[in-house]
């Protein structure tokens, strides 16, 4: 989780299992090099990070916020995509590392 401060506002950026789980209820696509959607992507993964301390906020409002954060000059597009990019790759990596310390007990 971090923190950004837009417009002098606060937002708490982060993601949980349950935000990927919430991006495929809406049909969001969070595939990298899907043709065409690198751009879609920042945002999608955007709004998808402010729904869980901010859940009022919608697409729309997310997009926003993202634009004026790039037009703030406090950070690029590149730079959003990494900072959120990471928490996504971290939640993805728990999903497919089992616990290997549960063991299956077989009768």
């Amino acid at each position: 989780m971090f923190k950004l401060e837009i417009n002098d506002k606060e937002y708490l950026i982060e993601v949980t299992r349950r935000s990927i789980r919430n991006a495929e209820k809406m049909n969001v696509e969070l595939k990298l090099g899907a043709e065409g959607n690198e751009f879609g992507l920042i945002y999608d993964m955007f709004y998808i990070a402010l729904l869980k301390h901010h859940p009022a906020v919608t697409m729309e409002e997310a997009c926003d916020l993202m634009d004026e954060l790039i037009d703030s000059g406090d950070y690029n597009m590149s730079e959003v995509f990494e900072l959120i990019g990471k928490q996504f790759e971290e939640v993805m990596s728990k999903l497919d590392n089992p616990n290997p310390k549960k063991k299956i007990i077989l009768q």
